[in-house]
């Protein structure tokens, strides 16, 4: 399993090394959709993936077309670079099925409900070393927080969230984030995979819906077991891991 979400200068040299191979009408089809940022985020539709400030970014506005192009490109690229203890074996990228995806996602850990130990959204140890006192409480992953001022009820008396005034958090390396994080921020899981849950949702192979929750999301929508589903694919919020077969 991929230890990070697929930043955006991996996809940008799966771009740049297709336009180099003449190949520009593919390069112009797994470009990813810069449109698909709201209202009051125009700028990232210039920078955000083209920019080099935001390199160790999930790349975003990626289809399973895109995704199935950029694999095709790695199962070749990784030919040309095959250590010498793998010669003679078969290496292929692909996404993860949701079983693959969750198993990935427990780190081993089958009675949690997130991707680090614990059923908290916030980072407990019970016998704590007096160094990581200031590590307690720190939020494990990058989510939309909401709190009892943005609860109400609508027409039909059934709870609802007030859309427009969630609250985003950040987690334990950085103040304050607006958005997604880069790749290898807060704490991987036991498997050493960063992002399980959280930063952007991730896409398996069933179609339908996505995995781990995002920035966009609310904490019960972190939970490995939930589904994130969409109507479509190029939300500000959706981005991909991939996994390594090896025959």
């Amino acid at each position: 399993m991929m230890r990070f979400e697929t930043p955006n200068m991996l996809y940008r040299l799966f771009i740049e090394d297709l336009k180099a191979t003449g190949k520009i009408k593919e390069a112009e089809a797994a470009f990813p959709d810069t449109n698909i940022w709201f209202s009051g985020m125009a700028p990232y539709k210039q920078y955000y993936f083209q920019h080099p400030a935001y390199n160790k970014y999930p790349v975003l506005g990626i289809s399973k077309e895109k995704i199935n192009m950029f694999c095709n490109w790695l199962n070749e690229k990784i030919k040309t670079i095959m250590p010498k203890s793998w010669e003679g074996k078969k290496v292929s990228f692909r996404l993860p099925t949701e079983n693959e995806w969750m198993v990935a996602a427990l780190g081993g850990n089958s009675r949690s409900e997130y991707a680090w130990d614990g059923n908290v959204l916030q980072k407990v140890w019970y016998n704590t070393k007096a160094q990581d006192h200031k590590l307690q409480g720190r939020y494990m992953a990058n989510f939309c927080q909401i709190d009892d001022a943005q609860i109400t009820r609508d027409a039909n008396g059934d709870m609802m969230v007030v859309e427009n005034v969630r609250k985003q958090v950040a987690g334990s390396l950085m103040d304050e984030v607006s958005f997604t994080a880069p790749v290898l921020h807060y704490w991987p899981n036991n498997y050493g995979l960063y992002n399980m849950c959280g930063n952007v949702r991730e896409f398996v192979q069933e179609n339908g819906f996505t995995k781990g929750g995002s920035w966009m999301d609310p904490g019960a929508d972190l939970r490995i077991r939930s589904r994130n589903t969409f109507k479509k694919e190029g939300f500000p919020c959706e981005g991909f891991r991939l996994v390594a077969e090896v025959e």
